[in-house]
């Protein structure tokens, strides 16, 4: 809780410096709709990104040379979450997106400019939250390599799982679509489709919304 608090602190902070520097290159807050794209990009990003409300899905499509299809590399970022985008990325190159799974409130801040404001402030809790963030990052990363190690109806549950605690609610959000879920873990929707069939006759989860019932 502490660590969050110390996120909102800083989310407060920017908000501030926004509303006073409306024209600003280095900060931009905004307030996206669902299903509206945030931002295209398929360049090296410079970009931090706080996820103030809502749910964002970042998409990397990378293409493979010795095969027609490309490689995809899917993530959720939950409110309250924030992390450097560079960090989501694979391949600097690759085509990404970042798309509002429910209506979004996110602030993009230049790195530069972020690590310049943290350095002016006499507070150390402004600094912790990146350091504490890069933690978060990392264990968010080791967890989806984690999931890549499991049979792939594991890696389903598990998915389902991580999604119903990060939005700190007892149920999976309708927003977060089989087809997300399929992406999120490396599967075919009609695989999910199936495994999720499955998993409601076995009483592992209820339906309508997806509730975890016992564990897999």
């Amino acid at each position: 809780m502490a660590t969050l608090e110390k996120d909102i602190n800083l989310q407060q902070i920017l908000t501030q410096y926004h509303d006073n520097n409306q024209h600003s290159n280095n900060i931009r807050m905004m307030d996206v709709k669902k299903g509206d794209t945030i931002w295209d990009f398929s360049s090296k990003s410079d970009v931090y990104l706080f996820n103030m409300k809502g749910i964002v899905y970042f998409e990397e499509k990378i293409a493979i040379p010795t095969k027609e299809k490309s490689m995809l590399n899917a993530f959720l970022l939950f409110k309250n979450q924030s992390c450097d985008l560079e960090w989501l990325s694979i391949d600097k190159n690759a085509e990404k997106s970042l798309t509002a799974l429910s209506e979004c409130r996110i602030i993009l801040v230049n790195k530069v400019f972020l690590n310049r404001l943290l350095e002016n402030m006499s507070r150390s809790s402004e600094k912790y939250h990146i350091r504490s963030q890069q933690e978060m990052f990392k264990q968010l990363l080791q967890i989806k390599s984690y999931w890549m190690l499991l049979p792939a109806e594991q890696r389903v549950f598990e998915v389902i799982a991580w999604c119903i605690t990060s939005n700190n609610s007892g149920a999976l959000p309708n927003c977060i679509t089989q087809e997300i879920i399929a992406k999120l873990s490396n599967s075919s929707r009609e695989y999910v489709n199936l495994i999720l069939s499955k998993f409601k006759k076995q009483g592992v989860i209820s339906l309508k919304p997806i509730v975890i019932t016992k564990v897999f």
